[in-house]
């Protein structure tokens, strides 16, 4: 248990002109990590003036939760993303988990996830979006913490009587004009993987060619996901009804393993035209 000596948090002057504090506040009982919280204030203000803000910014932290682990953001985000109930896909897992240990806990992640107000959330993102060495992450990387702590504050909200997320603008992406393959560009395409579906050699090097170049065929003819595509089964293939059933797809987290729902969590029926349904047999006869 730290003195109140300890937990004093007292300023710095960085070596980017700006003034700091990082206090301790006790040890992570999970972890065995040191608890220092990070804050820095503009480096035009005395020492006096820091040291104000930086007192006031210190009274927010109440001692039993730097003694208690399980209040901590870092923490109760990592209880929330295990949490089955959640319904999180193992890809939504293995990415939120990145986004605790790259996003939140170098900003945010230390401070009683009970007490954290929007402008902390709104300060970690302009902390993330132009750090003050190196190159910033964009404002589309940055909605995957935005999407994390929307969910995990919604499900708190009983518990904490409001959900601070709402008060929180979300990063704005710069808008991407998408663009759709034209007449002769699939057409080139379809060649090229005609091709490369045409050796009937059963060298690693021609399944490997051969098993690519179909499920790059299928998904320009069908609009498949990637891992839709490669969790596909035979038995999805349904030929009296000339479609695919597309109910599961393949994810790589925590192992590559193929998963039995998709991303939208629908059931769907994907119509396939003839050429496709004689392309497939073609494949299936290979493989054989």
């Amino acid at each position: 248990m730290p003195t109140s000596s300890e937990r004093r948090a007292v300023v710095q002057r960085g070596a980017d002109g700006r003034w700091f504090a990082r206090p301790y506040m006790g040890t992570d009982r999970v972890t065995g990590r040191r608890i220092r919280p990070y804050r820095s204030w503009d480096a035009e203000s005395t020492r006096e003036q820091a040291q104000a803000e930086c007192d006031r910014w210190a009274a927010t932290f109440d001692p039993s939760s730097a003694r208690d682990s399980s209040k901590r953001l870092s923490s109760m985000l990592e209880t929330y993303i295990s949490d089955p109930v959640n319904g999180l896909s193992d890809n939504s897992v293995a990415t939120y988990r990145s986004v605790v240990r790259t996003m939140v806990e170098p900003t945010i992640g230390r401070l009683p996830y009970d007490q954290l107000e929007p402008w902390d959330v709104s300060a970690a993102y302009r902390m993330l979006l132009a750090p003050r060495s190196g190159k910033g992450l964009s404002p589309k990387t940055l909605l995957k913490m935005h999407a994390l702590l929307k969910g995990a504050y919604r499900s708190w909200r009983p518990a904490l009587g409001r959900d601070i997320m709402l008060d929180v603008p979300a990063p704005s992406p710069d808008p991407v004009e998408p663009f759709a393959l034209s007449e002769l560009d699939t057409d080139e395409l379809s060649r090229a993987l005609a091709s490369a579906m045409s050796s009937q050699s059963a060298s690693a090097a021609n399944i490997s060619r051969r098993t690519e170049a179909m499920a790059v065929y299928l998904a320009l003819n069908t609009g498949l996901r990637c891992g839709e595509i490669c969790g596909l089964q035979r038995r999805d293939w349904r030929r009296s009804l000339h479609d695919l059933h597309v109910v599961g797809q393949a994810v790589e987290h925590p192992e590559l393993h193929r998963q039995a729902y998709t991303k939208g969590r629908r059931v769907r029926n994907v119509a396939l035209a003839p050429a496709v349904e004689a392309r497939l047999e073609r494949h299936l006869e290979w493989q054989d």
